[in-house]
């Protein structure tokens, strides 16, 4: 059976879609403010407190499951990760969200498969047929027209562009990962990543320490979820994912999270689809239909070994 399409890996699939999909309201929820009034967390308090909390608990599980130590040679690679990954792309997702509402935000930062595609042919050696290619352009088009509907007529703003920025470091982060993920596992890297990511975060320890305090209890459960769901649970079920099949072949589910996005940013924000969305979400899933069945990549040559089991 393919890798990709056995149950666990499809649950560990689902499990991050649905999960990635809520933060981006929940980040937004938690950045906005009324006029004249601070947010509960400004971006760099909200990250650092996210993947703080989200480092201890996975603290725990590392006790429990104990992954590998990390290699002397890794440990330059693991802290470009946690840089490019944890620090640069919340700071990035967090600035932007102030400005930039949940749906079309999710839907710029969800371009990422076809950056890491492009960084996966050129780093891993994999390759992607023309038909792979069709299904990325054809999902593209789809968050394009999306956006522009949702959005209703978004300009090419500060926001806009640090969610494109955001998009490459999020391909960054995967592709660098993979090469590492068949020694650690998906729980040792998560693990790594967030301890590192929020020792670089801690200058902003004491205003978001104050913060916390004057936060309200709604936010702090927000804060909560985003720690235990989005980043403790997604960020290990997508790196189990990642280590089951080329970078090329799942990265384009990641298309399905605007979806996700744009059905809670609806029931929990108010931000009601048009017709110009719905028909940006059938491109979406003709995209990833196109990539699965006709744009399946070969390997050049070896990026990894065989993926360790989750927590060895």
């Amino acid at each position: 059976m393919d890798p990709l399409y056995r149950p666990r890996t499809l649950i560990a699939l689902a499990t991050t879609v649905l999960l990635w999909g809520s933060a981006f309201p929940v980040v937004r929820a938690l950045l906005a403010s009324a006029p004249g009034q601070q947010p509960d967390f400004p971006p760099a308090e909200l990250a650092l407190l996210r993947y703080g909390l989200a480092a201890v608990l996975l603290g725990v599980v590392a006790a429990i499951m104990r992954p590998p130590l990390p290699r002397r040679r890794d440990w330059p690679r693991l802290a470009t990760i946690a840089a490019v990954g944890i620090c640069l792309y919340n700071l990035a997702v967090n600035d932007a969200s102030r400005s930039v509402s949940a749906g079309p935000g999710s839907f710029i930062v969800n371009t990422a498969p076809l950056f890491s595609a492009l960084f996966a042919v050129l780093w891993l050696g994999e390759r992607l047929r023309l038909a792979g290619w069709l299904g990325m352009v054809t999902s593209l088009g789809g968050i394009a027209l999306i956006a522009a509907g949702e959005a209703h007529g978004v300009t090419f703003s500060s926001g806009v562009a640090e969610m494109a920025c955001a998009a490459v470091l999020w391909a960054i982060y995967t592709v660098m990962q993979k090469p590492v993920l068949g020694y650690y596992g998906a729980v040792g890297m998560v693990c790594y990543v967030a301890w590192i990511g929020s020792i670089m975060l801690s200058p902003c320890l004491p205003s978001a320490v104050q913060c916390l305090h004057a936060a309200s209890w709604h936010a702090c459960l927000l804060l909560a979820y985003l720690a235990i769901g989005p980043s403790a649970i997604a960020f290990t079920t997508w790196s189990y994912v990642v280590a089951q099949a080329p970078v090329t072949r799942v990265m384009p589910f990641l298309y399905a999270v605007p979806l996700v996005a744009l059905v809670v940013g609806w029931t929990a924000l108010g931000e009601r689809p048009g017709l110009v969305s719905l028909l940006g979400c059938l491109l979406i899933i003709a995209g990833l239909v196109i990539v699965n069945r006709a744009g399946a990549p070969g390997v050049a040559r070896p990026a990894i070994g065989p993926a360790a089991p989750v927590g060895r």
